[in-house]
């Protein structure tokens, strides 16, 4: 095992033919808001996902949860109201994402909603402004020298 951090760069033509592909394997949106999902109390699911909720009609795009399980999907579903909500709002969930596949997730999303309360190194922020999706996080030392337009 290595503590080396590998960011795979693909030319502009290949990344986006691989991201149509990785779309269509898990049936998703072309837009799409990205949030990695988990219960732990530092990763802040539930108000990333109220954020998500108060978005305007016009301003808001489908949810892509990566990390079903069923009390993740029993959360969600309480925050954002309900089953009809859900299906209304374009909500879904991804399972089991390879770790090889995440860079595909992140280019295929337009949005990563990473606003975490803690987070050890803030890979999935680096990952994702490496392959040009906006990111949207929150004041985390781990974070805190990224300067770049698409990281909010």
């Amino acid at each position: 095992m290595t503590d080396e951090v590998f960011i795979e760069y693909l030319e502009d033509q290949e990344q986006d033919s691989k991201v149509v592909v990785w779309r269509e394997k898990y049936q998703l949106p072309e837009a799409f808001i990205l949030i990695l999902g988990s219960l732990d109390v530092r990763k802040n699911f539930e108000r990333q996902l109220i954020a998500y909720n108060q978005l305007t009609e016009e301003n808001k795009c489908a949810l892509v949860i990566v990390g079903k399980t069923p009390l993740l999907t029993k959360k969600a579903m309480a925050v954002l109201n309900g089953k009809e909500n859900f299906q209304r709002l374009g909500v879904r969930f991804v399972a089991n994402v390879p770790r090889e596949e995440m860079p595909l997730m992140l280019a295929a999303s337009k949005v990563l909603l990473n606003a975490t309360l803690a987070e050890g190194f803030g890979l999935p922020t680096y990952e994702a402004l490496a392959v040009g999706t906006t990111v949207v996080t929150g004041p985390l030392e781990s974070i805190a020298g990224i300067k770049s337009e698409g990281c909010f």
